[in-house]
């Protein structure tokens, strides 16, 4: 019905399927995309970006209506009605395109105004200006990235709510970043120069942070540090992969490594108001939840949820030890708030741990 000229990103329980080969035996399928890094989505193709989620992701197509709430949404059920079986997403180049760059409130004597910046850089029309510039960091890839900042004395730079450069006392810092979404929070003051510069891994020239990993609302930082390890044990120290990841909420299909193999989310838990949390926790093979140092819930039995009331009065650190080691792997983290709401627990309530400085 489309045609030719979209990038197509395929859930991975739909890919390899007999009922699309059948279907469409002329389409090349790419390879099936990976929830937990799918969004934001990169630039499209010649028409934009077409995503096809099943149900098993449907925290990934909440994302997707809420990130990008112009696009074109389709939702499928069967002929009888019932639940969901497809959400498709049709999203065009200015959908793509609309989160980028970060928002910024810009200072002079004469007052204040709000700028859209896709960098980070210094413009004629900026000079004697005070900007306080908040939104997202997409890190392409796990590793250290150098970091450096020019502007007035007082300007800051922020990750994850952690402070990691402040003029003039250090303007250059290495950071370990893992994989996907930071909070990025700088604030600049008036000075000859501004720019925000960053040396990924493996690179020996220093350039500006590109305007494909900057973004502002509707896109949220926010999500837990997932570590995956191989093995069955309880060492947690030397991750195969680690990356950023907005919720827990998984069937793996495609299993992310050789069976046995293990996931350890941690961050921190910022829960929306104070008061009593019942928390489920759901996994095949088995899960542990530990809260603020101790353990809280852990699974009794393969795809049989457990429940635990916790009081919260604020943040607290958070993990989630899973381990893999059968088949059919789902891991599930769920509450239900002091309003009675029962949902997944959402990105808005889950940040990573701030990033080692050095």
């Amino acid at each position: 019905r489309l045609g030719p000229g979209h990038r197509v990103e395929i859930d991975p329980l739909l890919s390899r399927h007999p009922t699309m080969r059948l279907l469409a035996p002329w389409f090349v399928e790419p390879e099936p995309f990976s929830a937990p890094t799918l969004l934001p989505l990169p630039e499209g193709g010649e028409k934009g970006t077409v995503l096809f989620i099943t149900p098993t992701n449907g925290e990934l197509a909440r994302l997707a209506e809420r990130w990008y709430p112009g696009a074109q949404r389709r939702l499928y059920t069967s002929p009888q009605g019932g639940q969901p079986l497809l959400y498709e997403f049709l999203l065009s180049a200015q959908d793509l395109q609309g989160p980028q760059g970060l928002l910024c409130l810009s200072s002079t004597e004469d007052g204040q105004r709000t700028l859209i910046l896709p960098q980070l850089l210094l413009r004629p029309e900026h000079r004697g200006q005070t900007l306080l510039c908040q939104g997202v960091l997409l890190v392409p890839r796990t590793g250290e990235y150098g970091v450096r900042l020019a502007g007035g004395e007082g300007s800051i730079l922020a990750v994850d709510g952690a402070p990691a450069l402040e003029l003039p006392a250090r303007a250059e810092a290495v950071l370990k970043l893992a994989e996907g979404r930071h909070a990025l929070l700088a604030q600049l003051a008036p000075g000859a120069e501004f720019s925000l510069l960053w040396r990924p891994p493996g690179q020996a020239e220093w350039q500006p942070v590109p305007k494909e990993c900057l973004y502002r609302a509707p896109v949220e930082a926010g999500g837990l540090q997932a570590d995956y390890l191989p093995g069955a044990g309880e060492d947690w120290g030397a991750p195969a992969l680690s990356r950023v990841e907005p919720y827990i909420d998984y069937y793996f299909h495609i299993i992310p490594l050789p069976r046995p193999y293990r996931i350890r989310w941690h961050g921190w838990l910022l829960p929306p108001a104070p008061g009593e949390y019942v928390f489920s926790l759901q996994a095949r093979d088995h899960a542990e939840l530990w809260l603020g140092g101790q353990k809280v819930l852990a699974t009794a039995a393969p795809d049989t949820p457990t429940s635990a009331a916790v009081a919260l009065s604020g943040p607290a650190s958070v993990e989630v030890r899973f381990w893999d080691e059968t088949g059919y792997t789902g891991v599930h983290l769920r509450w239900r708030r002091p309003d009675g709401v029962q949902e997944v627990v959402p990105v808005s309530a889950l940040l990573p741990p701030a990033p080692a400085v050095r």
